[in-house]
């Protein structure tokens, strides 16, 4: 077991790595767990700066205490996937949202990212077969700013060097979260719908059931949580492929950005989505993941959305 302790701007966050996670404390707060032995690695549990716990809990950490829907077992914390992932010149193709498995492959020069309040992570995308298909290089990093917590996750598959990679037309993805059942605007459990509170805001203030679909810089899901008001926001970096992205946003507590499954949220042509990256080539991906314990304010969304990206010139 191995512990760093680092101060960072926003506050005092302790990293300490364990065999099969990396614990986050802000300060002798639990922030979040880096589970990298699941079915894919994941974030679980996310406690928002109020304490509250802004992910649904089943599969992982069923509680009695706390009813929720168990549908989509593959939902699970927040995650990265893609259910569309094949070579070009081969059958090879897999679907890592619901089926195949990313394996973690190590964690890189732990103690130099932990004084900056950051993991760095390596994993492999394998078909069934045990080919491997593709690798990711995997940068999350934890602060906390304005009474907010948040997490930057910045991802880069890298294609084989002999073979096209091909992220597919689907809406099976990518870069996700499932929230709390409260949060949600109808529960998949038709038991549990008393429990739904939820809203759903995106960046051009398409709100509700209409916002899956839609493209925007920053999508939100807001809505008590234990009783006290919270947000949820993702934000989608100019400088990623495709900005600004689609919003695989559901009613039932699905949230997830998905720059790839234009033939199911633009009635495109199908296949029409499809993203390739060249032999021995890479894609970068970069989210802003916003969690805040206050009623929902989309001028302070705005707000907190300039600060991420950064001055213009910063951005693409």
């Amino acid at each position: 077991m191995l512990a760093v302790a680092i101060q960072a701007t926003a506050g005092e966050f302790t990293l300490e790595k364990l065999d099969d996670r990396v614990v986050v404390r802000d300060g002798e707060e639990l922030f979040t767990e880096y589970r990298f032995k699941e079915r894919h690695p994941c974030l679980f549990p996310i406690h928002g700066p109020a304490g509250r716990h802004m992910t649904r809990r089943w599969p992982l950490a069923p509680s009695a205490d706390h009813p929720e829907s168990q549908d989509h077992p593959h939902h699970a914390g927040l995650w990265y996937a893609h259910g569309d992932v094949r070579l070009i010149g081969t059958d090879l193709k897999a679907d890592f949202w619901h089926d195949c498995h990313i394996k973690h492959k190590r964690l890189v020069d732990f103690e130099k990212h932990a004084q900056e309040s950051a993991l760095v992570a390596e994993s492999a995308w394998r078909h069934e077969s045990g080919r491997v298909l593709c690798t990711d290089r995997t940068q999350i990093t934890f602060g906390r700013s304005n009474g907010d917590r948040w997490i930057d996750f910045e991802i880069k598959i890298m294609a084989p060097k002999d073979k096209t990679l091909v992220l597919g037309d689907t809406k099976e993805g990518t870069m996700a979260i499932r929230v709390p059942e409260t949060m949600t605007i109808q529960a998949n459990d038709k038991k549990l719908r008393h429990l739904s509170k939820g809203q759903i805001t995106n960046s051009e203030g398409v709100t509700g059931r209409e916002a899956w679909g839609k493209r925007a810089k920053w999508c939100a899901f807001h809505g008590p949580v234990e009783g006290d008001p919270a947000v949820i926001a993702i934000f989608d970096h100019p400088k990623n492929p495709r900005h600004p992205t689609w919003w695989m946003a559901r009613h039932y507590g699905l949230f997830a950005a998905n720059g790839f499954g234009k033939s199911f949220f633009a009635k495109a042509p199908k296949g029409s989505g499809d993203f390739a990256i060249l032999p021995g080539r890479s894609a970068t991906f970069r989210y802003r993941f916003l969690f805040q314990a206050v009623d929902f304010d989309a001028e302070e969304m705005e707000a907190r959305f300039n600060e991420y990206v950064g001055s213009p010139e910063d951005q693409p």
